[in-house]
């Protein structure tokens, strides 16, 4: 027992110690935040919080109660997080019993999108485990892009989002992906990618379920979030549904290792009863590579309608722990609210 503590203490220092040396690299991230188009580089550091969990990491992932992810972060995601004189960077590090780590990150997105998120995470990973590489971020961005008084971009953003109320998990297996593909081919899709198949086919099913929901079928949008983005007009936005996709496949994530091994499984963003965008879908790999995992932010009403979707679940199943090898089939996560 007193080695095992140990080696929890051992991990835990380990992991604050890369952290302050990464943020020597990701000096913005060290700062707080000024306002929404500034940083303040104080190098005031991070918000770093260990805490212990009081059961098996195995066990958790064994039957996964989504409802007790958010306790992995520092605090749940919201704007009020994400305002003048915070933490850019906030940490916790969640040490079970056997031993195991689950990382929780909270980066304010004023600053990072998941490419970002991910140049970090490697710089962090890599600083951790005494890799030779030194990842250096490029902080040319602003020179090229500078930012203007305008706040178009956040009038839209805040036109399109409400009060979370509750959010839902879809993952497709390989195989699935491979019907996918073949059915949105044979509606005139040229050679479509996992990422427009699972797209085009969630648009599909939750455009279904708020029809079922409001009695008709609203004018409805897809858009793909990019690091540069055209958007309409914003007076318009109310009378269409606008369901925005943002896509993480292939960066990367299950390749990180912070010198205990690679991750058993990484989530996608969870904003569970805090203000957040709604009608957004972000898509990850799944551990294997080849399969999709996405986590689906809708209306209450719409989400309950959308699990019972038949043509869905004709390409999933139900809570599956993230220990099952993705080959076994496709799933839909519920959370509880």
């Amino acid at each position: 027992m007193e080695k095992e503590a140990t080696d929890k203490t051992r991990r835990s220092a380990a992991l604050k110690k890369s952290l302050s040396e990464t943020l020597t690299q990701f000096y913005p991230l060290a700062g707080t935040i000024k306002s929404d188009l500034s940083i303040d580089c104080n190098d005031v550091c991070a918000n770093y919080v260990v805490a212990l969990v009081r059961r098996r990491l195995d066990e958790f992932l064994e039957h996964p109660n989504h409802g007790l992810i958010n306790t992995f972060l520092p605090f749940k995601p919201s704007f009020s997080e994400s305002s003048a004189g915070k933490p850019v960077t906030n940490v916790q590090v969640n040490i079970f019993e056997c031993g195991g780590i689950a990382v929780g990150l909270c980066v304010s997105h004023k600053i990072v999108d998941g490419a970002a998120l991910h140049t970090f995470l490697k710089g962090w990973t890599n600083m951790a485990r005494g890799a030779q590489e030194v990842v250096y971020p490029n902080l040319t961005a602003p020179s090229l892009f500078p930012a203007k008084r305008s706040m178009w971009l956040k009038d839209v953003m805040v036109a399109r989002s409400r009060t979370l109320i509750r959010e839902g998990n879809c993952c497709t297996t390989p195989h699935a992906i491979a019907r996918l593909q073949a059915r949105a081919a044979g509606n005139g899709v040229n050679s479509p990618t996992r990422v427009e198949a699972v797209s085009g086919f969630i648009w599909k099913c939750v455009m279904a379920a708020s029809k079922e929901a409001h009695g008709v079928q609203k004018p409805s949008r897809l858009s793909h979030l990019k690091s540069l983005i055209e958007m309409g007009d914003v007076n318009s936005l109310g009378s269409i549904e606008n369901y925005s996709f943002t896509s993480w496949c292939k960066m990367g994530f299950y390749e990180l290792d912070f010198g205990f091994g690679k991750p058993s499984w990484v989530t996608g963003p969870i904003a569970d009863g805090a203000p957040f965008f709604i009608n957004i879908v972000t898509l990850m790999d799944t551990k294997c590579g080849k399969g999709i995992e996405a986590w689906v932010n809708l209306d209450e009403t719409e989400m309950e309608i959308l699990q019972k979707n038949q043509d869905l679940l004709a390409y999933a199943s139900v809570d599956p722990s993230p220990l099952v090898p993705d080959e076994v089939g496709a799933f839909v996560r519920d959370r509880d609210t």
